[in-house]
């Protein structure tokens, strides 16, 4: 079985889409994603800014951000995604999701390895979970993140090498 990440294209937005009506409906993502879903990942794979709503210190705000999206592959299949905002100061692993079949076989890992190899200004990597997230909460402290702000969602920020490499 080999894992590969490659840039998510138009092709995925399909696919990407019900993986994210399916998050929102188990309770691991926010209410508005799967109504901002296709404007963001058009956005994103325009490579222009998207404008979200996000919380900062609790409440909503407005902000414009740069997003890339990854896709990891299982023998040539596409099988799981991350959205990663790019801010001034930091690089936040937004929303990611595995299809059930191919679940607890590597690709989320191997996505916020990818994402936190390819930081080449060393701007600082956190990622928010809701508390239904169980198995990405776990994942994420695995991979060297450490909770940094309790909650719903609560935040997490990566203070540990992967592969030897520190970000």
């Amino acid at each position: 079985m080999g894992i590969a990440i490659r840039p998510g294209t138009d092709e995925d937005i399909p696919w990407i889409q019900k993986l994210m009506a399916e998050g929102t409906r188990d309770g691991h993502f926010g209410q508005t994603v799967p109504h901002q879903a296709l404007q963001m990942l058009k956005q994103i794979l325009a490579k222009r800014p998207f404008t979200m709503l996000t919380l900062e210190d609790d409440r909503p705000k407005y902000i414009s951000v740069m997003g890339e999206l990854a896709v990891a592959e299982i023998d040539g299949v596409a099988v799981s995604f991350l959205v990663c905002m790019r801010y001034e100061d930091r690089i936040e692993l937004h929303l990611a999701s595995t299809n059930n079949a191919h679940r607890r076989q590597g690709a989320f890992k191997a996505l916020v390895e990818h994402s936190v190899e390819d930081n080449p200004s060393g701007l600082r990597i956190i990622a928010r979970c809701y508390r239904k997230s169980t198995w990405a909460k776990l994942a994420l402290t695995r991979l060297g993140f450490e909770v940094t702000k309790d909650g719903n969602p609560a935040e997490f920020a990566y203070r540990h090498k992967i592969q030897g490499k520190r970000t």
